[in-house]
């Protein structure tokens, strides 16, 4: 990145973009707008101009406005399947090693603390002593890393804790409580920039990086460019988990889907990034457009038909009230062509309502619309692991398993699905 002092910008919100990657659209314009003018009234400065030329040549106060724009939502335990992902993957990694080395683990953006200390405490409840990893918390805001530091949690990080962890790991200092020293020496917190790529790299390399809810608040070229660094951080099969929203944005960034349910967790293929993952010999999926009406049609031709019936039959018996309105809306969005919204739109439900079936079942459909076949196979298997009856999304996985060459697998679900659908007729 170019020193603040070498370029010219149109407005302040263009600066942030430069400085810190956020994109406006996604953080909104009266929020920025709100914390210019309470800085500007807190200097003195009546004009944006002269504060804008204060931003480019003060440190400072660059920190004092990305305090205010950068509010952390945030608090320990936060959806805990990615806490239970890295126990499973830490385990494992721990078990195939032949010589005794820590498992590095990064958290960025830490935020204040709840994050990273969450992964230690999971790590200990796990059986897995603090000798055996270490913990490094990245935020851009000063003022997090100093709470982080702290370990001072009010009542409110609390909200999906177990009592007994509190219990265990916490005291009670006046109206807060104080993370025990036994966690609070496993996590160190510095101050850093993720688009800041030689200082993250020389950070060295991790074995599970978490980066959760970042990636929402850039532009494609900034997230892409965050993607590629933090990935050059991850050793050849580590872990790199997401937020619930932001699985639709690793596509084609040398990263495979994890097997854990509801991780939205990825893990780093060994070599470069292939492009091209359609196994020689299979089936391609044809080319098409994202505004192309949606057609999950991304199959051999025995199976086209078939697919169109599945969601239609799946869609008409899909969660009642506000919850099939909702399923329904990402549908009319993959309509219209903006398959990515219409996957957001599945996952955000998922992240609210938690895991569903049927959600899962669409967000599997419009992710093999939109040519990611790894990813809508995962989430037809979720689907089924919920639902064990689900014969729709067991159809529709054997439509892709067939386009992909593997009949036996496609032939195996059928059969299940048949079964099912011959055990539902018989008790009518």
């Amino acid at each position: 990145m170019a020193e603040m002092g070498d370029f010219h910008c149109r407005s302040i919100e263009e600066f942030l973009k430069d400085l810190m990657g956020l994109h406006v659209d996604n953080v909104g314009h009266a929020k920025i707008d709100l914390a210019v003018k309470r800085r500007m009234n807190a200097l003195g400065i009546g004009d944006k101009q002269d504060y804008l030329r204060l931003l480019l040549t003060s440190r400072s106060e660059r920190s004092e406005l990305i305090e205010e724009v950068v509010v952390p939502e945030t608090w320990l335990f936060r959806d805990t399947k990615p806490f239970e992902a890295l126990v499973t993957y830490t385990k494992r990694t721990l078990s195939q090693r032949t010589m005794p080395s820590k498992i590095r683990l990064l958290s960025v953006p830490c935020s204040t603390g709840e994050e990273p200390y969450s992964m230690a405490i999971s790590l200990v409840e796990a059986g897995i002593g603090t000798k055996n990893f270490s913990i490094d918390g990245i935020d851009i805001s000063k003022k997090a890393i100093n709470r982080a530091k702290e370990a001072l949690f009010s009542e409110r990080s609390f909200k999906e804790c177990n009592p007994a962890i509190k219990e265990r790991y916490f005291t009670r200092d006046g109206g807060q409580y104080r993370l025990k020293d036994s966690i609070r020496c496993c996590v160190n917190f510095r101050q850093g920039n993720v688009l800041e790529r030689g200082y993250m790299l020389g950070l060295g390399k991790y074995d599970v990086i978490f980066c959760r809810n970042l990636l929402i608040y850039f532009d494609e070229k900034t997230r892409s460019r965050v993607i590629s660094i933090l990935r050059d951080m991850l050793l050849e099969g580590g872990f790199f988990v997401v937020g619930q929203a932001e699985g639709g944005k690793m596509s084609d960034k040398g990263l495979s889907i994890a097997p854990f349910a509801r991780g939205f967790g990825f893990i780093k293929e060994g070599g470069a990034p292939s492009r091209d993952k359609t196994p020689r010999g299979r089936h391609q999926s044809p080319s098409r457009s994202p505004r192309d009406s949606f057609r999950p049609f991304n199959t051999t031709k025995s199976c086209q038909k078939k697919c169109e019936r599945i969601l239609k039959d799946a869609l008409a018996t899909v969660s009642k009230g506000e919850e099939k309105d909702i399923l329904l809306e990402a549908k009319r969005l993959a309509d219209r062509g903006d398959l990515e919204s219409a996957a957001e739109q599945c996952e955000q439900f998922i992240e609210k309502n938690g895991p569903r079936a049927d959600a899962y079942f669409l967000l599997g459909v419009i992710k093999d619309a939109s040519g990611d076949s790894g990813y809508a196979k995962t989430a037809l298997k979720k689907a089924i692991y919920l639902e064990p009856t689900h014969h729709e999304a067991m159809l529709f996985l054997s439509c892709i398993l067939e386009r992909e060459g593997d009949d036996q697998g496609a032939s195996l679900l059928r059969q299940r699905a048949n079964r099912i659908l011959a055990s539902e007729e018989g008790t009518k």
